[in-house]
C-alpha cells in the first residue's frame, strides 16, 4: 500500500511497471504497526534514497533486503526491537549518509557490520545495549561526521575505535555504563631522545596537547605542544636535548588537557599515570670507570685526550687494515708511515711506534664496545663511528656537541653517512656527538 500510494494514477500492484517503481525516490513506513519484513520486498526501487522504518514492531531483518538499493541514503530504524543485525545487512549501501539505529536491542555490534559505507556521515546507536565495541567497527567510514553512541553500556573504549575518523565532529557518548568514559592520553619514547604523544583510542578530534620538560632539558625548536591530528593515534615525534652542564634526568609531561570541543560529550581526557616520561637518563658526575679504562685505548697517541687525530688514526686502523696491519701481524712499515705518522702526535714516529698504536686501536675495537663507545649505536665499532668521532671534534663549531651548538645542516652534511639509521633524525645525530664527547671526557678522566 505504501509503494502504491507513492505512484500517480496506478491502484493495484499488477499495474506498476519497473519504470514506476525505480522512479520512487523516498518511503516512509514508519509507526505502520509492522512485524515482520521479507527478501525482495523493495526489489526495483533502484532509485530510492529515503527509507524509514521507525516506531514498528520489527524483531529481525532479513540479510538481503536492501539487495539492488544501491542508491539509497538515508535509513531509519529507530524504536523497533531488533535484536540483531544480521552479516551483511549493508552490503552494496556505498551512498547511505545516514543511518538510524536507536532504541533496539541491538546489544554488542559484530565487527565489520558498516563495512564498505564509506559515504555514511552520521550514524545513531543510542540505547542500544551496547557494552562493548570492535576495535576495527568504524573501520573505513572516513566520511563520519556525526556518531552518537549515548545511552548504552560501555564502560571503557578500545584502541583503535575512532583511527580514521578524520571528519568526525560530533561525538555523543553520554549515560554510558561509565559517564564520562575515560580517553587516556600519553607520551611514548622514540628512539634515544625523542618522544611522541599518543592516543590510543585515536583523536576523537585534532589535540593540541600542551607539554613540558624539565629544568635540565630543553624540547625540540622549543615547542611546548603536540598535535594528534583527528583520526590519528599519534603525534609526530620531538627531539629532546639536555641543558649544557646539567646532569639530572630529562622528563616530559603533559600540561593542563584541552576541552572538548562543541558537539562532543560523555567523555573525558585523562593522562596517563605514568608520566612524566624519562627521555634523557639522570648521568653520573663523575665518568664511569670502565668507560674511562676502556677510553684510553682511543687516545692512541697517548697525548690524555682523544681528538681529531685519534679518531683518523682509528679510522685509518679500521678501514686500511690490510696494508697496515693489526698492530702484530701484517701491513708495511711503508704503508704505516704513508697513513699515520702524521697522525701519531710525535715527531717522525718509528714503526714500533706507530704498530703499538695500532695494536691500542684495535683493543679500543673490542673494549670499547663493551662500554658503550659504539658511537653510531650499530652493534659494532668501525670506520664510521671513527669519522664521526672525527667530525665531532675538528668540527665542533659547526656541528656542536650534541647538547647545544652547531646547526642540522651541518649535522646533516657531515654525519647522515655514518650513522647506523638510513634516514637519521637530527636527535639521532645529536646522541652520535654526545656519545663522541662522552668519550673525549671518559679518556680525560683516565689520563688524569
Amino acid at each position: 500500500d505504501a509503494i502504491l500510494a507513492r505512484i500517480t494514477g496506478v491502484d493495484a500492484c499488477e499495474d506498476v511497471t519497473g519504470a514506476q517503481l525505480a522512479g520512487i525516490g523516498a518511503l516512509s513506513l514508519s509507526n505502520k504497526n509492522l512485524k515482520s519484513l521479507q527478501s525482495g520486498d523493495f526489489a526495483g526501487l533502484t532509485g530510492l534514497t529515503f527509507l524509514s522504518f521507525s516506531f514498528n514492531d520489527l524483531t529481525s531483518v532479513p540479510s538481503d533486503l536492501f539487495a539492488g538499493l544501491a542508491a539509497l541514503e538515508s535509513l531509519d530504524f529507530v524504536d523497533n526491537d531488533i535484536g540483531n543485525l544480521p552479516a551483511g545487512i549493508f552490503s552494496g549501501l556505498s551512498a547511505l549518509k545516514i543511518l538510524l539505529l536507536g532504541d533496539n536491542p541491538l546489544g554488542n555490534l559484530p565487527a565489520g557490520i558498516f563495512s564498505g559505507l564509506s559515504a555514511l556521515e552520521e550514524l545513531e546507536c543510542v540505547n542500544c545495549g551496547i557494552s562493548s565495541l570492535p576495535a576495527n567497527l568504524f573501520s573505513g567510514l572516513g566520511a563520519l561526521q556525526d556518531l552518537s553512541l549515548s545511552e548504552n553500556e560501555l564502560s571503557s573504549l578500545p584502541d583503535g575505535i575512532f583511527s580514521g575518523l578524520n571528519s568526525l565532529s560530533k561525538l555523543k557518548l553520554a549515560r554510558n555504563s561509565v559517564d564520562p568514559l575515560a580517553l587516556p592520553l600519553s607520551l611514548e619514547k622514540v628512539g634515544e631522545s625523542q618522544f611522541k604523544a599518543v592516543v590510543p583510542t585515536g583523536a576523537p578530534f585534532a589535540m593540541d596537547i600542551p607539554v613540558s620538560v624539565s629544568s635540565d632539558g630543553a624540547i625540540e625548536g622549543d615547542a611546548d605542544s603536540v598535535t594528534i591530528a583527528a583520526g590519528v593515534l599519534e603525534s609526530s615525534a620531538l627531539g629532546v636535548t639536555r641543558v649544557s652542564g646539567t646532569t639530572g634526568a630529562v622528563t616530559v609531561d603533559i600540561g593542563t588537557l584541552p576541552d572538548l570541543p562543541s558537539g562532543h560529550s560523555g567523555y573525558a581526557l585523562e593522562k596517563d599515570s605514568s608520566l612524566p616520561l624519562t627521555v634523557l637518563s639522570a648521568q653520573s658526575s663523575a665518568p664511569d670507570e670502565g668507560l674511562a679504562y676502556a677510553a684510553s685505548y682511543a687516545d692512541v697517541n697517548r697525548n690524555g685526550r682523544i681528538e681529531a687525530d685519534d679518531a683518523m688514526f682509528l679510522y685509518h686502523a679500521f678501514e686500511s687494515a690490510g696494508p697496515l696491519g693489526d698492530g702484530e701481524n701484517g701491513g708495511t712499515a711503508q704503508s704505516r708511515q704513508t697513513l699515520l705518522s702524521g697522525l701519531a702526535g710525535v715527531p717522525d714516529p718509528n714503526d714500533d711506534e706507530l704498530r703499538e698504536m695500532l695494536g691500542k686501536a684495535n683493543k679500543w675495537r673490542q673494549a670499547g664496545l663493551e662500554v658503550g663507545g659504539d658511537i653510531n649505536g650499530d652493534g659494532l665499532i668501525d670506520g664510521s663511528d671513527a669519522l664521526a668521532m672525527y667530525y665531532a671534534f675538528e668540527f665542533e663549531n659547526l656541528v656542536g656537541n650534541g647538547e647545544t651548538g652547531g646547526t642540522t645542516r651541518f649535522r646533516r652534511s657531515l654525519l647522515s653517512e655514518h650513522a647506523a639509521q638510513a634516514n637519521p633524525g637530527d636527535a639521532d645525530l645529536k646522541a652520535m656527538l654526545r656519545n663522541a664527547h662522552a668519550l673525549r671526557a671518559a679518556a680525560a678522566e683516565a689520563a688524569q
